[in-house]
């Protein structure tokens, strides 16, 4: 890889002109180049702050060349994405940034035009059960504008599919619109099982339907691809399914695929693709045989956006040092940005929405290969996901070689909105990552999804989470004994009510399912949430220093292993401890009591610690037998006022020095809960460069097979024309330099060129490859040669080394060169 450092930007210009002028200059160790993408670019400049790029590509390519690190500043604008960033090992050491505070959008949408869409046809509106709400549908015909791509409706959700991906997306003002469904808000309820199916397969299965949903299907008389959305069986795992047959007359519907769990009875669900329900604001439909689509707008039409690319933004593998910086993503079905065995690769103050598929992925190529260290996302804002926000996956737990990886400082909200359950804001595996000091808010399912080692969770805003899931948790683990050092602490969970349910089921704030183990939860606020905490039954948690108010149910702890749940061999929890080397080497060292656990009663739920915890207006805690017999239960109160905190009415909870509260807890952990959730950051790079005016210049073209160079309204006759040799552009050297108004001395002797302009001097001799400016040699691609008794030299080397900017037309094979007089050193 490339070894790269930061120095002064006073070098750029100068590194940069002369790598990309074609004459192959390597800059040194300690040089830093800035490159330039604009839209209104060209790939065929030279990347200047003046001549920039097109794409990214283009950028990325030239930055390949530099030996030292480059800066890619793009420039402000809505760029169009038609394919996938794809950086390797040979980007290493690069940054892509927005430049200063300019607003660039990459953007991987058709962008349909309001003025487009027309009434539909009075065929198409018959079909329309709500006939008022009819009248308000448009059509626009996508085939006639060249978009022929519309994917597929996908079998999406929890546990095994046959499809991967997400559906084309459509947006309208940058809100994402709801393919159209019955009920239009609420779910019905499943009937009668008559066929459960086979699980994973196209046998589907078989039910009774309620009374109106039959009446409905007697008026679906084009339906064709219909596909119903449910949790057929639990409260925490939805599915999207095709519909092979609907019955009207016996009031059946029957799928063509059956997901991991299957169905019963009181399940809620709806129908969804259907154009006779297209009955209400922000719903459409897609007619993919006909390549028309139907739209009925919640407002006035100032930005449609329809979205087929399932592609992921930029794909980094095997990279190191590389930093994308204050860039916005939107608009696509696949994922944002994926990072696959990388270090020190960092995304930050960027902003992803309205992506169908995952934000951002730092993960390993082989699960604990350790092949990704130190990388992460912060400062940046993720948001309207159809899946889940930030997953980092680093570090080895076999050896317990740490990641390092973070979200820190983020804001994430909006999300699980296709695929609405395990898809977290956010997602820690391996070992030593953390995710800190982030606004988690406003998802059907989990905030964040934890599973591995010495994994920290600390000052994190969570609220209005677990909005359409029950027996399910903010931050959630599950069935794993050797998931050591893990920490929870100094969290606000606030605002977060369960929906209704025939489960049984509850919501909470913090969830180790089924004899997870080892996590110690500490100094988190519980404000107004459904219910605190459930641990299921495992072994060397804690629960400590918490704050309990106004929530609806009690911190539970129960004996699970004990009773229903299975931990003996084959189980889930077992194969975890097999998986990993717990009876030797760093793991029998660090985590000695591990070592005998399965001959310490594994199902009971031992060592457990709680204490010194306070309720308020709360039920008190519910611990099983076991908890209290085995483990640590100290210190733990009611309180019947909130005297002890500072500011409980606006939700300032730090305590009083010396009130009730600590003089019944002497030894409760003082937490600053000022510091959760997100700060302040000044994001802004301060070595930018500045755009230049020229002092004194102006322009020389020259076009190859002509005998005419034009500076300004000057012509002047060539001893030869300009042509092309090995790809370079060469030109009579004492045109160019007089045009370019630099003095020219030859010394016959050694064949050698001299020319000087202010306080440059470069020097060429023929038939050699180096060129020396002010004394430092750099190498040419083509040398200066003599030709037809002419010598000719590169016009691209020269110059640019005296500050001048070139341009290439392609079509007329024209040379442009604007004279900048200014200082380039």
């Amino acid at each position: 890889m490339k070894s790269k450092k930061v120095i002064s930007i006073a070098l750029v210009l100068t590194v940069f002109a002369s790598l990309l002028c074609g004459f192959g200059m390597t800059a040194g160790a300690e040089d830093v180049v800035q490159l330039y993408v604009a839209l209104d670019g060209s790939d065929t400049n030279s990347g200047t702050i003046s001549a920039p790029f097109a794409t990214l590509e283009a950028a990325r390519d030239a930055a390949r060349k530099i030996d030292g690190q480059v800066i890619i500043n793009i420039r402000g604008g809505k760029y169009p994405v038609t394919s996938t960033l794809e950086l390797t090992a040979a980007d290493s050491n690069t940054t892509y940034r927005a430049y200063k505070e300019e607003e660039v959008i990459f953007n991987a949408a058709n962008i349909l035009n309001p003025a487009d869409f027309k009434a539909i046809s009075a065929e198409k509106k018959a079909l329309i059960i709500d006939q008022k709400a009819a009248a308000n549908v448009k059509m626009i015909d996508l085939k006639s504008l060249d978009i022929t791509e519309y994917g597929s409706l996908k079998c999406i959700g929890m546990g095994v599919n046959k499809d991967k991906g997400y559906p084309a997306a459509l947006y309208v003002n940058d809100e994402m619109q709801t393919i159209s469904r019955y009920p239009n808000n609420e779910y019905v309820e499943t009937g009668e099982v008559l066929a459960a199916g086979a699980a994973n397969t196209d046998e589907g299965w078989t039910i009774k339907v309620d009374a109106a949903t039959k009446g409905r299907m007697k008026k679906w008389t084009d339906a064709n691809d219909v596909w119903v959305f449910g949790y057929f069986m639990h409260d925490w795992a939805e599915n999207q399914l095709p519909v092979r047959e609907f019955d009207a007359n016996k009031g059946t519907l029957s799928t063509a695929w059956i997901d991991h769990y299957g169905i019963v009875a009181e399940r809620r669900y709806y129908y969804y693709n259907l154009l006779e329900e297209l009955d209400a604001p922000g719903e459409w439909y897609l007619d993919r045989e006909e390549g028309v689509l139907y739209l009925y707008p919640s407002e006035t039409m100032e930005k449609v956006e329809f979205i087929t690319f399932e592609a992921p933004f930029i794909n980094v593998t095997d990279a190191e040092n590389i930093l994308i910086k204050n860039l916005h993503l939107e608009k696509g079905i696949g994922q944002g940005i994926v990072a696959t065995d990388v270090k020190n690769f960092v995304v930050d103050g960027c902003e992803l929405s309205s992506i169908s598929d995952n934000g951002i992925t730092i993960t390993q190529s082989v699960a604990n290969n350790g092949k990704t260290s130190n990388s992460g996302v912060k400062n940046s804002y993720i948001h309207d996901m159809g899946a889940g926000g930030i997953t980092l996956i680093a570090g080895d737990r076999k050896t317990l070689t740490p990641g390092n990886c973070f979200a820190t400082n983020n804001h994430i909200e909006r999300f699980s909105k296709i695929k609405t359950t395990y898809t977290p804001g956010i997602s820690l595996e391996g070992v030593a990552n953390k995710a800190d000091y982030n606004e988690i808010n406003d998802a059907p399912h989990f905030a964040i999804r934890y599973q591995g080692n010495d994994l920290i969770m600390e000052y994190n805003d969570v609220y209005r989470v677990c909005t359409d899931t029950a027996d399910s948790g903010a931050f959630y683990t599950g069935r794993d004994w050797t998931t050591r050092g893990c920490e929870i602490r100094y969290n606000y969970f606030h605002d977060m009510k369960m929906i209704g349910t025939k489960t049984g089921m509850r919501m909470q704030a913090v969830y180790l399912d089924d004899m997870h183990s080892y996590t110690k939860v500490n100094g988190n606020i519980f404000y107004k949430v459904s219910s605190i905490a459930l641990f299921g039954g495992g072994r060397y948690n804690e629960f400590t220093n918490n704050l309990i108010l106004e929530s609806d149910d009690a911190f539970r702890f129960d004996a699970r292993g004990l009773t229903w749940m299975n931990c003996g061999e084959g189980s889930q929890i077992m194969n975890n401890l097999k998986a990993m080397p717990y009876k030797e080497g760093v793991w029998a060292e660090k985590y000695p009591e591990l070592v005998g656990i399965l001959d310490d009663e594994p199902a009971v739920p031992k060592h457990n610690v709680i204490k010194n915890n306070v309720t308020y207006q709360t039920p008190d805690m519910v611990l099983a037998e076991e908890v209290k017999t085995y483990g640590t239960i100290e210190n733990n109160i009611m309180i019947g006022n909130t005297k002890g905190f500072t500011d409980y009415k606006n939700q300032d909870f730090s305590l009083v020095e010396g009130g009730a509260i600590l003089k019944q807890i002497p030894d409760f952990e003082i937490v600053d809960y000022s510091k959760i959730g997100r700060y302040e950051v000044n994001n802004l790079d301060n070595d930018f460069e500045e755009e230049k005016d020229a002092v004194e210049g102006g322009m020389i073209k020259l076009s190859i097979g002509s005998d005419k160079l034009y500076n300004n309204d000057d012509e002047v006759t060539l001893d030869v024309p300009a042509q092309i040799i090995d790809s370079r552009t060469m030109v009579p050297l004492r045109a160019i330099f007089e045009a370019l108004g630099a003095t020219v001395e030859w010394d016959a002797d050694t064949r050698t060129v001299t020319s000087t302009k202010g306080d440059i001097t470069i020097q060429m001799t023929v038939d050699s490859n180096k060129l020396y400016k002010n004394g430092e040699e750099t190498v040419l691609d083509v040398p200066a040669q003599i030709v037809n008794n002419r010598t000719l030299v590169p016009v691209r080397a020269i110059s640019e080394s005296f500050g001048c900017q070139v341009g290439w037309e392609a079509e007329t094979q024209t040379v442009t060169i604007e004279i900048r007089d200014y200082d380039i050193q």
